[in-house]
């Protein structure tokens, strides 16, 4: 797919655009170079209009069959029904010479979860910071920078108490979420033992629950998975994880009491956990852009990049990784790793199935999608290498021949 940049009332490649004009329209700053992304994965395309005004900036697709422009959005609405293409507005306005509004589109992903947003400006000495000061310059420059917290709920802010005539860079964040308080939950709900507290109301304790937790605090348990859960049905994830019937109930917070048949959930408490801090957001989405690379007899070079949501927060990643055997095999982990990773030890002309997932300090996040290769036989390996040494030989005695 071709992307066109935005175009303002006028098309962007005529010679001379109107908003080259001082006091019109400009694009001068935006991105004009084509964007590269892996099948499958988001491609943001940014770009930056001073002087607006009342314009609005379209965002349009090259229609080749039609030999036509077809309109994908306007201003912070999307216009196409194709729900691949989306907007995403942020606008900066001067108020006057010390202030400016700063406005911003809601987050695309983990919306719930978003309890402030951070709004920081710091003043630049040039537009390019690559530009240096004159040597023997005695001129000093301070740098402000202004962080203001915004609540949820809304999208703008005023920022003032700004340096006059003076560049600044702009950038909005929402903090990473916080873990809900399940043990004030199940304090103010009247669980009281301290063993129900300490394991069964701390999500990063659950993985850890036996047979005797679940005895001791079988009288409180609707009211401790109703505070696991946080208000939240997180079935859909336990089913995706291989939970049983009986257990993805756990996950529905909706327990009337525990008996002897959820003994058999204690097995799957690790994937219920993750369930539970992916429901919290807290959990990175999985890791993108993975894809093989110099596959040989033995070994092959696993890459990937960082997950679009938290991504931020990964410590390190595990690989699980397995051979296609006549039976199925299980996968091997291989944990705290990076990328790029050699996957080292392989079995030559064999197919491998592998996937990664990212961990932080709250856990483990979403697998990515399943990853087939096959490595190289060693049989055409060894063919092709005596080959080459049977033409390095040849070559030997051709060069002999001749100085002869």
């Amino acid at each position: 797919m071709r992307s066109e940049l935005p175009i303002l009332q006028e098309d962007p490649l005529t010679e001379n655009p109107p908003w080259c004009n001082k006091g019109l329209p400009s694009m001068r700053d935006s991105l004009t170079n084509p964007i590269h992304v892996y099948e499958g994965d988001d491609a943001l395309i940014t770009c930056v209009v001073r002087d607006i005004g009342k314009n609005t900036v379209m965002w349009k697709k090259e229609d080749r069959e039609r030999h036509s422009m077809r309109v994908l959005t306007a201003g912070e609405t999307r216009v196409t029904a194709d729900k691949r293409f989306g907007v995403l507005h942020d606008s900066v306005e001067a108020l006057t010479e010390k202030s400016l509004s700063v406005s911003w589109s809601l987050p695309v992903s983990n919306l719930e979860s978003v309890r402030e947003y951070n709004v920081n400006v710091t003043s630049l000495k040039t537009f390019d910071d690559r530009v240096l000061e004159p040597v023997g310059s005695n001129k000093t420059s301070t740098r402000q920078t202004i962080s203001v917290k915004v609540p949820i709920g809304q999208n703008s802010t005023v920022l003032n108490n700004l340096m006059p005539f003076t560049m600044y860079e702009q950038t909005n964040v929402a903090p990473a979420p916080q873990l809900p308080d399940i043990k004030a939950c199940c304090a103010n709900k009247g669980i009281g033992h301290k063993t129900c507290v300490n394991k069964l109301c701390d999500p990063s304790e659950t993985k850890s629950v036996e047979i005797t937790d679940l005895m001791i605090c079988a009288p409180w348990a609707a009211d401790t998975f109703s505070c696991l859960t946080n208000g939240l049905d997180h079935t859909p994830c336990c089913r995706a994880r291989g939970l049983p019937d009986i257990c993805q109930e756990l996950c529905t917070g909706n327990v009337s009491s525990i008996d002897f048949n959820y003994f058999k959930c204690l097995r799957y408490m690790g994937e219920y956990t993750n369930c539970l801090l992916q429901g919290y957001g807290v959990l990175p989405s999985a890791p993108t852009q993975v894809h093989i690379t110099n596959i040989e007899t033995e070994f092959a070079i696993l890459h990937w990049s960082p997950p679009k949501t938290l991504g931020d927060t990964v410590q390190h990643y595990n690989v699980h990784i397995r051979s296609f055997t006549e039976e199925e095999s299980e996968y091997m982990d291989i944990p705290k790793v990076q990328s790029p990773y050699v996957l080292e030890n392989l079995e030559s002309d064999t197919d491998y199935e592998v996937y990664i997932e990212a961990v932080n300090t709250h856990g483990t996040g979403s697998p990515s999608s399943r990853l087939t290769f096959r490595t190289e036989s060693r049989r055409l390996h060894n063919k092709f290498t005596e080959t080459n040494v049977g033409w390095d030989v040849l070559n030997v005695f051709l060069q002999l021949d001749f100085h002869n």
